[in-house]
């Protein structure tokens, strides 16, 4: 089938691109405004306010994105926005939990200790832009506080690489906890041990050396990028784990491996896993269902008068939705494409 859009058109998209500050209102009709608020997910993501007026009335629609959680490193809290009358929400984790985010450092030391234990590489399939730098900082934070070997952790991804220069560049954005650890002297994205590749000859490297090392690479669900030859080369290993730290949506081949399929395809070829696969829920940068509706609650379940859910696995959705109704919302849809509503 043909592509959506050819890179000419995002070059010429950008061009229409303008910056646009958190908490600041804008314009974008007469009687509609907008305002983007912090989301907590990603640098840079953004909670969508949007005024409208019709008839003397206002009203007020809110469309989530994604919804980060709260106390997660590096970036501040979700904000809360009071008053919504009609709600777009994403329902990605909307029927399961994580363990808490304060779990995740202590799950990824048993990780490192582990693979210190068979001399192996912890092999991570990482979103270039949020998982990367976090697992960055809890490792750095660890090594630190001396809790972990002072292992080699690369970094094998020029995306994930210019991300990290755009959180170091943007302090503004970071939470009280990632400030303090840099007026303390320390660079929450580099450390003595930590290396950023960039050429194919110095990925391709990596392959030859020996462990106990850490590699983090994208693409994050594994369907292109250099992790899927990480994935080829290290994946039969029984020394070596397989650490997941994220979504992996249906049909993926991280799906398949966080599954703990026997093998897997990679490059048309099935190789075997014999590698240990290892998931830290803890690490999801996404709000699960019970942080959702704690969110909403603070913002005032009750007011909402109709919940559209969206982004989201069909159990997920149903479960969510109910949960919603649950919650004092008046109303829930689960949308379908192409179907137009009337607010």
């Amino acid at each position: 089938c043909e592509p959506l859009y050819t890179p000419e058109d995002a070059t010429n998209a950008i061009e229409h691109l303008f910056p646009q500050p958190y908490s600041k209102p804008f314009k974008i009709f007469d009687n509609v405004e907008v305002t983007f608020h912090d989301a907590g997910h990603i640098i840079g993501s953004a909670f969508t306010e949007i005024n409208y007026s019709e008839n003397g009335t206002t009203k007020k629609l809110m469309f989530t994105g994604d919804i980060g959680r709260r106390d997660i490193p590096i970036l501040k809290d979700p904000v809360l926005i009071k008053d919504i009358d009609y709600l777009i929400t994403e329902s990605t984790y909307g029927d399961r939990t994580h363990p808490a985010a304060a779990d995740a450092k202590a799950e990824l030391k048993k990780v490192v200790d582990m693979i210190c234990e068979t001399k192996g590489k912890i092999i991570i399939p990482a979103f270039s832009v949020g998982r990367t730098q976090y697992l960055v900082y809890l490792l750095n934070q660890l090594y630190t506080e001396g809790q972990i070997r002072p292992i080699p952790i690369y970094v094998d991804s020029p995306l994930s690489s210019a991300a990290t220069q755009v959180y170091s560049k943007h302090k503004e954005c970071w939470d009280t906890g990632a400030v303090e650890f840099l007026i303390n002297g320390q660079k929450p994205f580099n450390a003595d041990n930590l290396h950023y590749t960039d050429s194919v000859q110095e990925s391709m490297a990596l392959n030859a050396m020996n462990g106990p090392m850490i590699i983090i690479s994208a693409s994050g669900m594994c369907e292109a990028g250099r992790i899927l030859h990480h994935l080829q080369n290290n994946i039969d290993d029984p020394k070596n784990i397989v650490l997941i730290v994220g979504y992996m949506a249906e049909n993926t081949l991280g799906r398949r491996i966080a599954e703990h399929r026997r093998e897997v395809k990679i490059f048309g070829n099935y190789v075997y896993v014999r590698s240990k696969v290892v998931e830290i829920a803890a690490l999801s940068a996404h709000a699960d269902e019970n942080e959702m509706l704690e969110y909403f609650n603070g913002c005032g379940a009750s007011h909402i008068e109709h919940a559209f859910c969206v982004h989201g696995e069909k159990n997920a959705l149903e479960h969510f939705s109910q949960s919603l109704l649950k919650a004092g919302m008046k109303n829930t849809h689960i949308p379908t494409p192409g179907q137009i509503f009337e607010l």
